[in-house]
This record gives C-alpha cells, sequence and structure tokens, in this order.
C-alpha cells in the first residue's frame, strides 16, 4: 500500500488539538499523561502480527479520510505488522467513528479537541509493565467535516499513532521535521505519513520487532 495525501478498570483519553502538525527528531513512546506506561496489542507483538479496524457508520463519506491516515501507516509497517479493514457492524479490535456523547469533550488550545483515541478494554500486566489492549475506539467531533482533505488525513494518522502507543511529541516546531505525532494549531499541515524515527519507536521500542 502507498502513503497518500488526502485496568484499573480504563478508561483513557489521549485528546488531539483543533489540527495537528507534526514535528519532532523522535516519537515518545509513552502513556497517556506522560507516565511511561506502554498499551499494547497482544496481536502485534510478534512479527506479522495485525489487528482489525472498522469505518462507521456502513456507508460513511469522510471514512476515505480516516482510511487514508491507517493506511499511511500501514504502508510503511506492512513488513512487520498489518492493519485490516472490517465492514462497519462486526467485532473488530478498534472503532473509528463520530462521537456519540462528546468523548472527547477536552479543549486543547482553547479549541475543542477534533479527535481522540480511548483504551476502551485495557488490562494491566504487572509481569510485563504495560497495559494489554483488547478494544480502542477513535471518535471524530463534527468539526472533522470542517477541515480540509490534508488536515483530515493527518488527524486520522495521528489518531492511529496513539493507536500503536506513541504520545504526543514533547515539543512542537511545526513543518520543520516529518512526522505526524505533534499537535499544533496551524494550517495546512506538512506531512500526513509517520516518519522514520516514529516507525521505528513502534517497530523497536513498543512491540520490539527488530533484530
Amino acid at each position: 500500500m502507498t502513503a497518500q495525501l488526502r485496568a484499573f478498570p480504563v478508561l483513557v483519553l489521549i485528546a488531539l488539538a483543533w489540527i495537528a502538525i507534526p514535528s519532532g527528531a523522535s516519537a515518545n513512546h509513552v502513556g497517556p499523561y506522560g507516565n511511561g506506561v506502554p498499551y499494547k496489542w497482544q496481536n502485534l507483538q510478534s512479527l506479522g502480527g495485525s489487528i482489525s479496524y472498522s469505518l462507521c457508520p456502513l456507508g460513511e463519506p469522510y471514512a476515505q479520510d480516516w482510511r487514508w491516515g491507517i493506511e499511511n501507516w500501514d504502508s510503511y509497517l506492512s513488513t512487520r505488522m498489518d492493519f485490516n479493514e472490517f465492514t462497519c457492524g462486526q467485532s473488530v479490535r478498534t472503532y473509528v467513528t463520530w462521537e456519540s456523547a462528546d468523548e472527547c469533550g477536552l479543549t486543547v488550545f482553547g479549541k475543542p479537541a477534533t479527535a481522540c483515541w480511548t483504551a476502551t478494554d485495557a488490562t494491566w500486566q504487572p509481569q510485563g509493565g504495560y497495559f494489554l489492549l483488547d478494544e480502542a475506539e477513535i471518535p471524530f467531533d463534527v468539526s472533522y467535516k470542517a477541515q480540509s482533505l490534508s488536515n483530515r488525513t493527518q488527524l486520522s494518522a495521528h489518531e492511529w499513532g496513539h493507536n500503536l502507543s506513541l504520545d504526543h511529541h514533547p515539543y512542537d516546531n511545526s513543518c520543520s521535521l516529518p512526522g505526524v505525532m505533534a499537535y499544533v494549531n496551524a494550517q495546512p499541515p506538512c506531512f500526513y505519513v509517520p516518519a522514520g524515527s516514529e516507525i521505528q519507536t513502534v517497530e523497536c521500542v513498543v512491540y520490539d520487532l527488530l533484530p
């Protein structure tokens, strides 16, 4: 696939600003609130593993923009892991959809969050020191529809980065360095695909898939 333009019982929310602009030389492998605790998918802990996702509701016109952001990760990680789309209504690991009850109801940079990532089912693994993910959700606010195609693609890629256990970059330097995990209120985004440092963090730090 090619890159495209365009628990303690646990309920963890990582919010995104109105628009995310990538920057920073390295990605962070940290849990929410910067506590350094990773979230991992069981199926991705072996080389060639996969997780499923769905884009809902069925026939959603903005689903293509969500898909592009996810596939921009998939195209770079396809030799190590795979992300498989299932039809809306099927049981999957990650549900990508619209907010139903203001799940992202946080304000970032003085603006409502346009999207967020939520661990809806995760279990603490004391021996490994991480949360084992069983289910997650990426809800988008309706304000997403007002964004440009490039913004919408970048926002989707950003939230999928959270789904792979990446937090925001510790600093922002709009458009000077590639990546999707920074967040700054600016337009247009300069990057729509993950940076090499972000890919390496997922492969080497989160899942330790490289020799």
